[in-house]
Protein backbone atom coordinates (compact mmCIF):
# COMPACT_ATOMS: atom_id res chain seq x y z
CA UNK A 1 0.00 0.00 0.00
CA UNK A 2 1.31 3.19 -1.20
CA UNK A 3 -0.37 5.65 0.88
CA UNK A 4 1.95 8.98 1.73
CA UNK A 5 -0.64 11.02 3.01
CA UNK A 6 -2.30 13.81 1.47
CA UNK A 7 -1.82 13.33 -2.98
CA UNK A 8 0.04 15.57 -5.01
CA UNK A 9 3.10 17.79 -4.24
CA UNK A 10 1.95 20.51 -1.65
CA UNK A 11 4.85 21.39 0.35
CA UNK A 12 6.99 19.01 -1.76
CA UNK A 13 8.50 21.25 -4.04
CA UNK A 14 11.74 20.21 -4.43
CA UNK A 15 10.33 16.03 -5.24
CA UNK A 16 8.05 17.74 -7.92
CA UNK A 17 11.26 19.06 -9.46
CA UNK A 18 12.80 15.63 -9.23
CA UNK A 19 10.17 13.83 -10.97
CA UNK A 20 10.28 16.79 -13.76
CA UNK A 21 13.89 16.36 -14.40
CA UNK A 22 14.12 12.48 -13.98
CA UNK A 23 11.17 11.92 -16.60
CA UNK A 24 11.98 14.82 -18.94
CA UNK A 25 15.93 13.57 -19.12
CA UNK A 26 14.81 10.07 -19.27
CA UNK A 27 11.77 10.52 -22.08
CA UNK A 28 14.45 12.65 -23.70
CA UNK A 29 17.32 9.91 -23.96
CA UNK A 30 14.63 7.54 -25.17
CA UNK A 31 13.35 9.48 -28.07
CA UNK A 32 16.92 11.02 -29.14
CA UNK A 33 18.80 7.58 -28.42
CA UNK A 34 21.78 9.74 -26.76
CA UNK A 35 22.02 7.79 -23.76
CA UNK A 36 25.82 7.50 -23.78
CA UNK A 37 25.91 11.32 -23.02
CA UNK A 38 24.44 10.97 -19.65
CA UNK A 39 26.69 7.98 -18.80
CA UNK A 40 29.29 8.32 -15.90
CA UNK A 41 32.76 9.75 -16.86
CA UNK A 42 35.38 7.76 -18.22
CA UNK A 43 38.82 8.12 -16.22
CA UNK A 44 41.21 9.98 -18.61
CA UNK A 45 39.25 12.34 -20.40
CA UNK A 46 38.29 15.23 -18.03
CA UNK A 47 36.03 16.93 -20.59
CA UNK A 48 33.72 14.62 -19.65
CA UNK A 49 33.37 15.07 -15.75
CA UNK A 50 30.27 16.98 -16.25
CA UNK A 51 29.19 13.71 -16.28
CA UNK A 52 28.99 13.28 -12.73
CA UNK A 53 26.20 15.98 -12.41
CA UNK A 54 24.00 14.47 -15.48
CA UNK A 55 24.19 10.56 -14.68
CA UNK A 56 22.20 11.42 -11.65
CA UNK A 57 18.71 11.93 -13.79
CA UNK A 58 18.07 9.78 -16.59
CA UNK A 59 16.88 6.09 -16.41
CA UNK A 60 18.08 3.81 -19.42
CA UNK A 61 15.10 1.29 -19.47
CA UNK A 62 10.78 1.55 -18.79
CA UNK A 63 10.85 -0.67 -16.10
CA UNK A 64 13.49 1.67 -14.10
CA UNK A 65 10.94 4.91 -14.97
CA UNK A 66 8.15 3.21 -13.63
CA UNK A 67 9.21 2.04 -10.52
CA UNK A 68 11.86 4.83 -9.84
CA UNK A 69 9.04 7.00 -10.27
CA UNK A 70 6.69 5.33 -8.03
CA UNK A 71 9.34 5.72 -5.49
CA UNK A 72 10.09 9.44 -5.84
CA UNK A 73 6.86 10.35 -5.51
CA UNK A 74 6.11 8.32 -2.62
CA UNK A 75 9.46 9.19 -0.75
CA UNK A 76 8.22 13.25 -1.02
CA UNK A 77 6.93 12.29 2.23
CA UNK A 78 10.07 13.21 3.55
CA UNK A 79 10.17 16.74 2.52
CA UNK A 80 6.96 17.38 3.98
CA UNK A 81 8.54 16.15 7.24
CA UNK A 82 12.23 17.39 6.88
CA UNK A 83 11.15 20.69 5.26
CA UNK A 84 12.51 22.22 1.76
CA UNK A 85 15.77 22.93 2.96
CA UNK A 86 16.74 20.40 4.99
CA UNK A 87 15.78 17.74 2.63
CA UNK A 88 17.58 19.60 -0.39
CA UNK A 89 20.57 19.73 1.96
CA UNK A 90 20.36 15.88 2.70
CA UNK A 91 20.16 14.88 -1.19
CA UNK A 92 22.87 17.05 -2.19
CA UNK A 93 25.04 15.63 0.37
CA UNK A 94 24.15 11.89 0.19
CA UNK A 95 24.42 12.78 -4.06
CA UNK A 96 28.06 14.16 -3.22
CA UNK A 97 29.07 10.70 -1.40
CA UNK A 98 27.51 8.93 -4.07
CA UNK A 99 29.50 10.37 -7.01
CA UNK A 100 33.03 9.76 -4.68
CA UNK A 101 31.78 6.13 -4.59
CA UNK A 102 31.29 5.83 -7.87
CA UNK A 103 34.73 7.44 -8.91
CA UNK A 104 36.81 5.00 -6.42
CA UNK A 105 35.02 2.49 -8.05
CA UNK A 106 35.71 3.82 -11.58
CA UNK A 107 39.23 4.38 -10.74
CA UNK A 108 40.03 0.65 -9.14
CA UNK A 109 37.94 -1.03 -11.95
CA UNK A 110 37.42 0.92 -14.89
CA UNK A 111 35.74 -1.09 -16.93
CA UNK A 112 32.65 -1.61 -14.90
CA UNK A 113 29.76 1.14 -16.00
CA UNK A 114 27.22 2.16 -13.83
CA UNK A 115 23.95 2.97 -14.91
CA UNK A 116 23.03 6.31 -14.82
CA UNK A 117 19.64 7.37 -13.01
CA UNK A 118 18.68 8.64 -9.90
CA UNK A 119 19.88 5.86 -7.63
CA UNK A 120 21.71 8.04 -4.84
CA UNK A 121 18.38 9.70 -4.73
CA UNK A 122 16.18 6.71 -4.16
CA UNK A 123 18.24 4.82 -2.09
CA UNK A 124 19.57 7.36 0.17
CA UNK A 125 16.13 8.22 0.99
CA UNK A 126 15.34 4.34 1.49
CA UNK A 127 17.41 4.43 4.75
CA UNK A 128 15.09 7.32 5.62
CA UNK A 129 12.19 5.21 4.93
CA UNK A 130 13.54 1.53 6.69
CA UNK A 131 14.39 3.63 10.25
CA UNK A 132 11.91 6.50 10.07
CA UNK A 133 9.12 5.65 9.04
CA UNK A 134 6.47 2.68 10.91
CA UNK A 135 4.10 0.28 10.04
CA UNK A 136 1.25 1.24 10.15
CA UNK A 137 -0.60 -2.37 9.75
CA UNK A 138 1.10 -6.04 10.01
CA UNK A 139 0.08 -9.23 8.15
CA UNK A 140 1.53 -12.50 6.87
CA UNK A 141 2.10 -13.73 3.76
CA UNK A 142 2.08 -17.77 3.71
CA UNK A 143 2.58 -17.64 7.46
CA UNK A 144 5.59 -15.20 7.44
CA UNK A 145 5.15 -11.98 9.08
CA UNK A 146 5.31 -8.64 7.49
CA UNK A 147 3.92 -5.47 6.63
CA UNK A 148 2.37 -2.85 4.47
CA UNK A 149 6.24 -1.18 4.06
CA UNK A 150 6.94 -4.78 1.79
CA UNK A 151 5.01 -3.10 -1.07
CA UNK A 152 8.04 -0.34 -1.09
CA UNK A 153 10.64 -2.88 -0.76
CA UNK A 154 9.28 -4.85 -3.63
CA UNK A 155 9.39 -1.95 -5.82
CA UNK A 156 13.04 -0.81 -4.79
CA UNK A 157 14.47 -4.66 -5.36
CA UNK A 158 12.72 -4.58 -9.13
CA UNK A 159 15.11 -1.47 -9.53
CA UNK A 160 17.81 -2.84 -7.75
CA UNK A 161 17.65 -5.94 -10.56
CA UNK A 162 16.71 -3.84 -13.14
CA UNK A 163 20.21 -4.04 -14.71
CA UNK A 164 21.75 -6.54 -12.52
CA UNK A 165 24.12 -6.41 -11.34
CA UNK A 166 25.27 -3.07 -11.78
CA UNK A 167 22.14 -1.77 -10.60
CA UNK A 168 22.43 -3.67 -7.32
CA UNK A 169 26.01 -1.95 -6.86
CA UNK A 170 24.07 1.78 -7.22
CA UNK A 171 21.50 0.97 -5.26
CA UNK A 172 24.20 -0.60 -2.48
CA UNK A 173 26.26 3.21 -3.08
CA UNK A 174 23.04 4.55 -2.55
CA UNK A 175 22.05 3.20 0.91
CA UNK A 176 25.69 3.72 1.99
CA UNK A 177 25.47 7.47 0.85
CA UNK A 178 22.39 7.99 3.26
CA UNK A 179 24.04 6.15 5.76
CA UNK A 180 27.32 7.86 6.11
CA UNK A 181 25.25 11.56 5.67
CA UNK A 182 23.14 10.74 8.74
CA UNK A 183 26.46 9.22 10.97
CA UNK A 184 26.17 11.14 13.73
CA UNK A 185 29.99 10.51 13.92
CA UNK A 186 30.67 13.03 10.71
CA UNK A 187 27.51 15.38 11.59
CA UNK A 188 27.16 15.36 8.15
CA UNK A 189 23.63 16.31 9.09
CA UNK A 190 24.30 19.77 10.25
CA UNK A 191 24.91 20.96 6.95
CA UNK A 192 22.49 23.57 5.90
CA UNK A 193 22.07 25.00 2.42
CA UNK A 194 22.92 28.92 2.63
CA UNK A 195 20.30 31.61 2.94
CA UNK A 196 21.23 33.31 -0.08
CA UNK A 197 20.67 30.24 -2.25
CA UNK A 198 17.43 29.53 -0.69
CA UNK A 199 15.80 32.92 -0.77
CA UNK A 200 17.04 33.04 -4.90
CA UNK A 201 15.21 29.80 -5.46
CA UNK A 202 12.42 30.73 -3.73
CA UNK A 203 11.96 33.73 -5.74
CA UNK A 204 12.93 32.73 -9.26
CA UNK A 205 11.89 28.56 -9.00
CA UNK A 206 9.67 28.05 -6.32
CA UNK A 207 6.56 29.82 -8.67
CA UNK A 208 7.12 27.70 -11.22
CA UNK A 209 6.50 24.98 -9.03
CA UNK A 210 3.54 25.86 -7.28
CA UNK A 211 0.12 24.49 -8.29
CA UNK A 212 -2.51 27.54 -9.47
CA UNK A 213 -4.99 28.06 -6.56
CA UNK A 214 -8.12 27.43 -7.44
CA UNK A 215 -10.85 30.50 -7.40
CA UNK A 216 -12.44 31.18 -4.18
CA UNK A 217 -16.34 30.77 -4.23
CA UNK A 218 -18.53 33.09 -2.12
CA UNK A 219 -21.55 31.96 -0.55
CA UNK A 220 -24.51 33.93 -1.30
CA UNK A 221 -27.65 34.13 1.06
CA UNK A 222 -30.83 32.97 -0.40
CA UNK A 223 -33.88 35.10 -0.16
CA UNK A 224 -37.33 33.72 1.48
CA UNK A 225 -38.91 34.44 -1.33
CA UNK A 226 -36.69 31.82 -3.03
CA UNK A 227 -35.10 34.28 -5.13
CA UNK A 228 -31.51 34.87 -5.04
CA UNK A 229 -28.55 36.29 -7.56
CA UNK A 230 -26.11 32.92 -6.70
CA UNK A 231 -26.78 29.82 -4.60
CA UNK A 232 -25.18 29.45 -1.29
CA UNK A 233 -23.36 26.81 -0.83
CA UNK A 234 -20.29 25.83 1.15
CA UNK A 235 -17.14 25.61 -0.83
CA UNK A 236 -17.42 22.01 -1.69
CA UNK A 237 -13.47 21.86 -1.02
CA UNK A 238 -14.04 22.69 2.38
CA UNK A 239 -16.92 20.06 2.27
CA UNK A 240 -14.81 17.13 1.91
CA UNK A 241 -11.89 18.49 4.01
CA UNK A 242 -13.73 18.57 7.03
CA UNK A 243 -15.63 15.30 6.54
CA UNK A 244 -12.27 12.68 7.35
CA UNK A 245 -12.58 15.06 11.15
CA UNK A 246 -16.65 14.33 11.13
CA UNK A 247 -16.02 10.81 10.37
CA UNK A 248 -13.29 10.37 13.32
CA UNK A 249 -15.28 12.40 15.48
CA UNK A 250 -18.41 10.25 15.82
CA UNK A 251 -18.85 7.61 19.06
CA UNK A 252 -15.71 9.67 20.66
CA UNK A 253 -16.96 9.65 24.30
CA UNK A 254 -16.66 5.96 24.09
CA UNK A 255 -12.89 5.85 25.26
CA UNK A 256 -12.85 4.58 29.15
CA UNK A 257 -9.97 7.04 30.09
CA UNK A 258 -7.43 9.10 27.78
CA UNK A 259 -4.01 7.99 27.37
CA UNK A 260 -0.71 9.91 28.09
CA UNK A 261 -0.31 12.72 25.77
CA UNK A 262 0.91 12.09 22.29
CA UNK A 263 5.03 12.62 21.48
CA UNK A 264 5.79 15.43 19.29
CA UNK A 265 7.29 12.97 16.86
CA UNK A 266 4.42 10.98 16.27
CA UNK A 267 2.37 14.48 15.38
CA UNK A 268 5.37 15.70 13.57
CA UNK A 269 4.78 12.53 11.76
CA UNK A 270 1.39 12.29 11.21
CA UNK A 271 1.07 16.08 10.16
CA UNK A 272 4.14 15.27 7.29
CA UNK A 273 1.37 12.69 6.24
CA UNK A 274 -1.01 15.54 5.25
CA UNK A 275 -3.10 14.99 8.16
CA UNK A 276 -4.61 18.22 9.90
CA UNK A 277 -3.68 18.81 13.60
CA UNK A 278 -7.36 18.75 14.43
CA UNK A 279 -7.57 15.08 12.38
CA UNK A 280 -4.51 14.01 14.76
CA UNK A 281 -5.85 14.75 17.61
CA UNK A 282 -9.16 13.42 17.41
CA UNK A 283 -7.14 9.98 15.97
CA UNK A 284 -4.59 9.77 18.94
CA UNK A 285 -7.27 10.29 21.07
CA UNK A 286 -9.89 7.10 20.47
CA UNK A 287 -6.88 5.41 20.17
CA UNK A 288 -5.30 6.68 22.86
CA UNK A 289 -2.38 7.67 21.66
CA UNK A 290 -1.61 4.61 19.66
CA UNK A 291 0.48 5.88 16.61
CA UNK A 292 -0.16 2.66 14.43
CA UNK A 293 -3.65 2.16 15.15
CA UNK A 294 -4.23 6.54 15.08
CA UNK A 295 -2.18 6.29 11.32
CA UNK A 296 -4.79 3.24 10.46
CA UNK A 297 -7.70 5.51 11.53
CA UNK A 298 -6.70 8.74 9.47
CA UNK A 299 -6.25 6.34 6.31
CA UNK A 300 -9.34 4.59 6.63
CA UNK A 301 -11.00 7.59 7.29
CA UNK A 302 -8.91 9.16 3.69
CA UNK A 303 -9.39 6.22 1.59
CA UNK A 304 -13.71 6.66 2.18
CA UNK A 305 -12.94 9.92 -0.89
Amino acid sequence: MLNSGASGFQNAPISKMGMILVGGTSVLVSMTKQKNLFEFPKIGNIFEFWRLFSSHFPFGSASEILFGMLLIYYFRVFERQMGSRKFAAFLLGSISIFSMLQLALLVTFPKIQLPSGPYSYIFSLLTLYITEIPATYKFKIFFLPTSDKLFVYILALQLLFSNFPTSLLSGLFGVISGSIYRSKTLRLSKFQIPKSIVGFCSTHFLPLLQNPKAPQRRPVAIQPNGGSNQPAQRPRVAHHRNQVGQQLQEDVEWIPQPGPPPSDEDVALLLSMGFSQDQINIALRRTNNNLQLATNLLMEASGMY
